[in-house]
């Protein structure tokens, strides 16, 4: 899930800061997030989904890019694409430690954007605050951000990929070869 309703949640606690939340995307949960954002006084504008030619307009528009999601039984972020488009648009983004680019170290705290705890408003509105109102720390993590997704290139992933590959293979076969118990001693004598 992508954790809007934490999202406004966060944006209602901003009002001094009078921010617009833009959603780019379709599904169903679009009226219960209409009600919820007129319940909290949240200025949220859907725009449905668009096409990736016109996805730089948003961008380069938004001031923060936030990813809030949140692990359901069904449904965990896998990684969020969208973090890579903000970095690529030099947007600073907010993200959930729910977020696979944050496990992944694309997002490193600090460094190339803000992680929050997952389903944390407070924590996701303070990280928003201090990306909207310290613009040179937005800057030097938007910066920050942009260089290091600009490693993410077809070689760094193939090669990514085969370490991975080189990885799994090396424990698997490892696993042959470790000593299994029997009672005290161990197969290959030592115990």
């Amino acid at each position: 899930m992508k954790g809007l309703d934490v999202l406004l949640k966060a944006a209602a606690t901003l009002g001094d800061l009078s921010p617009v939340v833009v959603v780019v995307g379709t599904g169903p949960l679009g009226a219960q997030l209409e009600a919820q954002a007129k319940a909290l006084g949240v200025d949220l504008r859907l725009v449905g989904g668009r096409q990736p030619n016109n996805l730089p307009a948003y961008y380069a528009a938004a001031d923060v890019y936030a990813m809030p999601s949140v692990t359901t039984p069904q449904i965990r972020e896998s990684w969020g694409l969208g973090v890579n488009e903000a970095h690529c648009q030099c947007v600073p983004v907010v993200a959930s430690d729910a977020v696979g680019a944050a496990m992944g170290r694309l997002i490193v705290h600090n460094e190339t954007g803000l992680i929050v705890p997952e389903r944390d408003h407070q924590a996701l509105a303070s990280a928003l605050r201090r990306l909207l109102t310290d613009r040179a720390l937005a800057s030097e993590l938007a910066s920050a951000g942009h260089e290091r997704v600009k490693s993410t290139n077809y070689d760094a992933m193939v090669a990514s990929y085969k370490a991975a590959i080189d990885y799994a293979v090396l424990a698997h076969s490892r696993r042959g070869q470790r000593p299994k118990r029997t009672g005290h001693w161990l197969q290959d004598g030592r115990y």
